[in-house]
């Protein structure tokens, strides 16, 4: 796989083509080999400190000078066979770190058996004295003089004690160094520049550091100073992210350049920035979200009317709300927007959004607007052409058609029970179990995205109906189908949440009786298309904008107007021209008897018309014949019957909507006719004239056809989804039932997978039973296998993360059978479409600094393919320039790319080149990953190669880093190789765009975590360097002040060292040696849980059932599916605290939004209270949870042996469906409220029949295995 973009004959670093120059290990391009190794030393180091040269003066000897001033191996047997002190640390001590300081004094032979006590004097006062193994520690007094001091020591035992002469201590006093200009004085952020500083007090070559303070920050970042001359001091170059006032100074000491705010005078530096500048826009993945993106970091209010125009803040929604990311303006769409493809987002002339972490008066406020132009990309799977956006022609935004499926009952019991369709007396309702689902539509989908809902309804006889109906009868279907489509429309308007119940009466202010026989233009009709050629559809006007909704948090249906002035006014409004027998004999006739008198009146009046029409029936017939004698053909009159076409009108839901009488003929719809006044009441006993009970029933015998299109905010629609319903006729009720599966129809392999399954039934014993599941998972596809889950035999089946692969498609079927008979009951099965993630490209450092004489590593070996796709991973790392151009190996000869000199190593996970491979420069690296049945991933990290030998810093890759949560502590990894004595080593936060700022010196509990010094260790006596020292790094979540990483935000922390390179040496020669390397961590956000509702507020225990309803979490498109878990904590004065915090849960679902249990009584006489609570977890496993408003549950008042057996047999039905948490908190529900009772006979029966019931699934499990 060619990937690398390598140039195959690379010219020599002059442009000569003909020539023999070259770059050498230093930089320098050179020709011939005398210039091979210039700026080397003999180590083989660009411009190191030969530190592989013993004091033999031969290279690698390994020699050094002991304590005792002896050069010798270190396993010499008289190493440090001596007693001498050789070093003291701190050599300087600072007044401005305080009045007294800890001095350690390290050599040879110092230990408490050798020398006893021992006294020190430093020409100041020596408070007090330690000898530790290998160590004199001293607790100096600092007196108000500077200057250097010499150290004398004696011991009890050994009498005076010999010193190094170079073993002096210096004291300063950084507080008298004052900055009295600093050239230049004002800059702009992001450029580069050196600092000079006039200090009086300063003279040549005395040892100090520069530091430059932030006054956003207490933590000073450190400079090393270039020359240092009487007066003047001259700083390395530096840049300022900030537009604020920046201090600049120096001190003696690092530590007080670091912690001191009170050293010296610092001067100051005007940093200016321009206004940020917008560079693209675009909608999030679901659509919820508008990314502005600018070129640097900013920050502003929370409001965004005084971000954004008035005009904007109309097509961005009512309550819109903005927040702000690294260099991301983040809207969150409010309610009813205006969003267009063409939509262009304005920002006011004071728009309050400024350069971050700045100053407000030294940064511009970001104005101007964001513009969108539309564009295509063909090889986008599933994208509608001409719907993608570009804004600003810079960020590519691809959005796909809005995605959801529908999952409905075919048909719906004639009971009486809320949640089914007809009543009739003598039918035993269905109740609600973990088995058995009441009838409902639900509509999952598989993001947070906003959608409107445009519902459709038609219907059509089924083979069991009449073939011969009154109108009456058909206006009665006109009717419920217009009840059933306005109840499933205000259902999803009001509420938010995926669930539409169908209930028993589809109360509606629209009768469409009354509008019977009212006239309006045929332009506002047009052909459904029906198959059937009885099928009527029935439109409504398009939902608000809002998630995927249920009812069961509220019923917010209106209930139609019962005066008689009211339906007075109704009839009044539209002029009746057909019978108004339909009205008289309508279940709307106990409306007005009130009003008799007016009924007599219409009576009277119908009569008349109806003799009247009888009279003309027979004068036009008595004109037919005589036209026929006369040889003429006279039209046949039009049969009036209701109009099978559509109103399209967006008020069809309306008050005012009509019901016509078309002219067209219908042969094929027998059913409407007119030769009846009355009609049997098909699912009532009588005449539907003597009915008042059922209003709005659905029929029987109609199959009531729904369509269904989601459109998000764009306009952009979905695809139509289909459905219908049939009431389940008397004579077939008891065998009409149904298997439903309720999962997302499409998942990350890489997250936990359910689907549950639930009987839709009319027979009442299924109810109780405990039903036995049998599932399958299979595919088609060759790459794919089928999954074995057979061990599976509960209604819940999981597929744990990770069983399947990414991009297939997957047939999930489910059987379910009962106790009685080995024949299955039903089955069912659903398409599962797997979404990839793709490889996964993990690499522990996003930049890293090393020098020439030290070998590279590269780890990218915890890659991973998260959507477990066949083969293993293949990795190839490419090579080049900041430039682009070629990576070239640093030696003699022809130009030879760093990739074809070391090929193999370029291919492994791990990339390990040896030292010298890498002239000092900047390279970017480059690992692409793939499988040989996916597509490539990169991911790459800049490389820069310093002079000398500076420490070695390895962070450690770590997968977990790229989706952390935020309420938990992140913890990076890292080893740092090469330390010498006095290295310093610092953890902080990169100023970035793109990238999220925290202080991270200012996070309470991180203290000296921060930064380390390396002090001297007993392990220095016998190794010139440490090993790799572990340095990690950990970022508590929330605590005390500090509120934790931002969700959905990315950092790049950056870990320093700094080492002298030549330690005990003049001032002069003591060089730093630094380096660094970056990780960047990504957070996630758990899932925005909705308000959680329970129904009803209180209620007895074990009687009631009370409903946990909640909405549609919100989360990133990423992150979905999502999992509900519903459970409630036990509260109260008399119970004990640690209960109080045990949640138990007893519903887990990916799809339900609502849920149904008892809850229990403590029993006590009192009120017991009990507190709702959700939690929701998203495909990373990151989760939130929230609480309810408490409800109260009491003791129950009438409780029956039939009660404890519903509960016993709902408990053997969780514990077959293999839920034993939830099956064990309802017996605790059961027996924590019943054992407190005086009449313990329901306790100890119900103790008895859980044992049972354990019993036999106990005996079910070890039959099945």
């Amino acid at each position: 796989m060619q990937l690398c973009d390598i140039a195959t004959d690379p010219e020599p670093c002059n442009g000569v083509t003909s020539s023999e120059a070259y770059i050498n290990l230093c930089g320098a391009c050179v020709s011939g080999s005398s210039e091979e190794r210039s700026g080397q030393d003999r180590c083989g180091v660009c411009y190191g400190g030969e530190e592989c040269v013993g004091c033999d003066g031969v290279v690698y000897s390994g020699t050094r000078f002991d304590a005792c001033g002896r050069c010798l191996l270190r396993d010499d047997a008289a190493w440090n066979d001596c007693t001498r002190i050789t070093s003291v640390r701190p050599d300087v001590l600072d007044h401005a770190l305080g009045a007294e300081d800890t001095v350690a004094l390290r050599g040879a032979g110092i230990a408490p058996s050798t020398l006893g006590d021992v006294a020190c004097t430093l020409s100041l006062e020596v408070r007090k004295s330690l000898v530790t193994e290998g160590m004199i520690e001293l607790l100096v007094e600092l007196v108000h003089q500077s200057g250097r001091f010499t150290l004398k020591c004696s011991s009890t035992l050994l009498g005076d004690i010999a010193i190094d002469r170079k073993v002096e201590v210096t004291v300063v006093d950084s507080r008298e160094l004052a900055v009295t200009r600093v050239v230049p004085d004002t800059v702009i952020v992001g450029q580069r520049f050196q600092a000079v500083l006039t200090v009086p007090k300063i003279r040549s070559d005395t040892e100090l550091y520069c530091y430059m303070r932030e006054n956003s920050s207490s933590v000073a970042r450190v400079i090393q100073p270039v020359r240092v001359m009487d007066g003047e001091v001259t700083c390395t170059e530096s840049t300022v992210n900030r537009a604020q006032v920046t201090m600049f100074g120096v001190a003696y000491t690092e530590e007080a350049a670091i912690d001191r705010e009170d050293v010296g005078k610092p001067g100051e530096v005007t940093v200016t920035a321009d206004a940020p500048k917008i560079l693209t826009a675009e909608f999030s993945q679901d659509l919820r979200q508008i990314h502005v993106v600018f070129d640097c970091n900013v920050q502003g209010p929370a409001d965004c009317s005084v971000i954004f125009t008035e005009d904007t803040v109309q097509k961005i929604g009512r309550d819109a709300n903005c927040s702000f990311v690294a260099n991301y303006l983040v809207v969150d769409i409010g309610t009813s927007p205006r969003l267009t493809l063409d939509t262009s987002l304005t920002l006011t002339d004071a728009s309050q959004v400024y350069r971050a972490q700045s100053n407000p008066a030294l940064s511009p406020r970001a104005s101007g607007s964001c513009s969108k132009v539309l564009a295509t990309d063909p090889e986008v799977p599933g994208l509608i052409p001409g719907l993608q956006i570009i804004w600003e022609a810079v960020g590519l935004e691809r959005i796909a058609p809005p995605s959801y499926h529908i999952v409905a009952p075919q048909f719906i019991c004639p009971t009486g029970l809320e949640g089914t369709a007809l009543g009739r007396a003598g039918i035993t309702p269905v109740l609600p179990t973990s088995n058995v689902t009441l009838p409902t539509v639900r509509i999952l989908t598989t993001s947070s995205e906003k959608l409107k809902f445009d519902w459709s309804i038609f219907f059509s006889l089924t083979d069991a109906a009449p073939k011969k109906r009154s109108q009456r009868d058909n206006l009665l279907v006109w009717r419920s189908v217009r009840g059933l489509q306005a109840d499933m429309k205000r259902s999803g308007r009001v509420l938010a949440s995926n669930q539409i119940p169908i209930n028993i009466t589809m109360v509606n202010e629209t009768s469409a009786v009354g509008n019977a026989g009212k006239s309006v233009n045929n332009k506002e009709f047009s052909n459904t298309g029906s198959s059937s050629g009885t099928g009527t559809s029935v439109p409504t006007r398009s939902q608000n904008y809002s998630e995927p909704s249920t009812s069961g948090l509220s019923d917010n249906r209106k209930t139609p107007e019962t005066s008689s002035a009211a339906l007075t006014k109704k009839m009044n409004k539209h002029p009746r021209t057909g019978s108004a027998e339909i009205i008289t004999s309508s279940p709307y006739k106990k409306l007005v008897e009130e009003e008799k008198e007016k009924k007599r009146q219409k009576e009277t009046k119908k009569l008349e018309r109806e003799n009247n029409d009888k009279f003309k029936r027979e004068k036009r017939g008595r004109k037919k014949i005589e036209g026929r004698k006369k040889g003429k053909e006279l039209k046949e009159p039009k049969k009036k019957m209701v109009s099978r076409k559509l109103l399209t009108s967006s008020s069809s839901d309306s008050e005012d909507e009509d019901i016509i009488y078309n002219d067209d003929s219908a042969d094929d719809c027998h059913w409407f006719s007119d030769e009846e006044n009355d009609a049997e009441c098909l699912y009532c006993t009588g005449l539907y004239s003597e009915d008042h009970n059922g209003e709005d029933w659905m029929m029987p015998d109609i199959e009531y056809k729904v369509n269904v299109t989601g459109t998000n905010i764009l306009g952009m629609p979905g695809e139509t989804k289909y459905f219908s319903i049939v009431v389940a006729s008397l004579n077939r009720s008891e065998s009409s039932l149904e298997l439903l599966l309720l999962a997302p129809d499409v998942t990350y392999t890489d997250s936990n997978y359910y689907v549950e399954a639930k009987m839709s039934t009319c027979r009442n014993d299924l109810s109780k039973q405990i039903l036995r599941y049998k599932w399958s998972v299979s595919t088609r596809s060759e790459m794919a296998k089928d999954l074995n889950v057979e061990l599976q035999r509960g209604r819940i089946l999981k597929l744990a993360a990770g069983s399947l692969q990414g991009g297939q498609l997957y047939n999930i079927t489910c059987s379910v059978k009962g106790e009685v008979g080995d024949s299955y009951l039903a089955e069912a099965s659903m398409t599962l479409r797997t979404l990839t993630r793709g490889i996964q490209a993990v690499l522990g450092t996003s930049e890293v600094t090393l020098g020439t004489g030290q070998p590279l590593e590269l780890d990218a070996s915890q890659s991973y393919d998260p959507d477990m796709l066949p083969g293993a991973l293949q990795f190839l790392w490419c090579c080049s320039r900041p430039d682009g151009s070629t990576c070239i190996v640093p030696r003699p000869g022809p130009p030879v790319s760093v990739e074809s000199a070391h090929a193999e190593a370029f291919k492994k996970p791990v990339l390990a080149l040896p030292a010298g491979s890498l002239a000092i420069g900047d390279y970017v690296f480059t690992v692409h990953v793939w499988k040989l049945s996916s597509n490539s991933t990169q991911v790459r990290t800049k490389v820069s190669v310093v002079r000398g030998s500076p420490p070695v810093i390895r962070i450690l890759p770590d997968p977990r880093l790229v989706h952390v949560n935020p309420a938990d502590n992140a913890t990076v990894q890292a080893e740092v190789s090469g330390l010498r004595e006095c290295c310093r080593l610092a953890w902080g936060v990169v100023e970035e765009p793109g990238y999220q700022f925290f202080d991270l010196s200012g996070l309470v509990g991180l203290g000296d975590a921060i930064t380390l010094t390396v002090d001297e260790t007993l392990e220095l006596e016998t190794k010139e360097t440490l090993d790799s020292k572990e340095f990690p790094l950990i970022v508590p979540g929330p605590i005390g002040k500090w509120p934790g990483l931002l969700g959905d935000s990315r950092y790049k922390l950056r870990l320093s060292a700094s080492c002298p390179v030549c330690p005990n040496t003049s001032p002069a020669n003591k060089r730093v040696v630094e380096s660094h390397a970056d990780v960047v961590i990504a957070t996630n956000s758990p899932p925005e849980a909705q308000m959680l509702q329970v129904t009803p507020s209180e209620g007895e225990a074990l009687l009631t059932r009370f409903t946990f309803s909640t909405r549609s979490a919100s989360d990133s498109l990423p992150d979905f599916p999502l999992l509900y878990r519903y459970g409630y904590k036990v509260g109260g004065s008399r119970e004990p605290r640690d209960s109080e915090d045990v949640v138990h849960v007893f519903s887990t679902s990916s799809t339900e939004l609502e849920a149904v249990t008892f809850l229990p009584a403590s029993g006590d006489g009192e009120e017991t209270i009990i507190t709702p609570v959700l939690n929701v977890c998203n495909s990373r496993q990151l989760c939130s949870t929230i609480q309810g408003s408490p409800v109260k549950t009491r003791s129950p008042s009438t409780l029956t042996m039939d009660d404890i057996d519903n509960i016993v047999s709902e408990f053997g039905q969780l514990s077959a469906s293999q839920l034993y948490s939830e099956a064990l908190n309802l017996a605790q529900t059961l027996l924590q409220t019943l054992k407190p009772m005086t009449d313990q006979k329901l306790y100890l029966k119900a103790g008895t029949k859980v044992e049972g019931a354990i019993r036999r699934e106990i005996s079910a499990l070890k039959s099945r295995y």
